[in-house]
């Protein structure tokens, strides 16, 4: 089933879950859509995960919505989540795999440094950050 949820979400997979109980960071409350999975492979750096865009695996995730928000509230929240996310990640438009079924696109923050990352950081087969620091 193909739907277009909103162009203003996002697929989040590591601290900006809502479903790990950390912080709100955004200056906005965001609409937990649910679980899902996008191509790409996850790594630990330690305190948070990174990742790369990837066909031989899938990053699990939870998909947000900004749908309630108009463009000024959207823009800060995407002004404040590409501070957070630093110089090191890069927001990119990715399909997202709901576990209902319903394919739609989400923004998402990939790691840039994507060379060196299989090489120094720990893979997470899973792709599931949440499982991950649960075990």
């Amino acid at each position: 089933m193909q739907t277009d949820i909103t162009p203003q979400s996002m697929f989040v997979y590591g601290t900006l879950r809502r479903d790990m109980g950390y912080p709100l960071l955004t200056p906005h409350e965001p609409i937990p859509i649910g679980v899902g999975s996008t191509p790409g492979k996850m790594f630990s750096l330690g305190g948070y995960p990174g990742a790369i865009p990837s066909d031989e695996s899938v990053i699990q995730g939870q998909l947000l919505s900004y749908e309630h928000l108009n463009e000024k509230e959207w823009n800060e929240v995407l002004k404040v989540v590409d501070y957070y996310e630093g110089s090191s990640y890069e927001r990119e438009i990715v399909e997202v795999s709901l576990s209902d079924g319903t394919i739609t696109e989400a923004w998402m923050y990939f790691n840039i440094h994507d060379d060196s990352l299989p090489r120094r950081c720990p893979h997470i087969p899973s792709g599931d950050w949440k499982e991950w620091k649960e075990s």
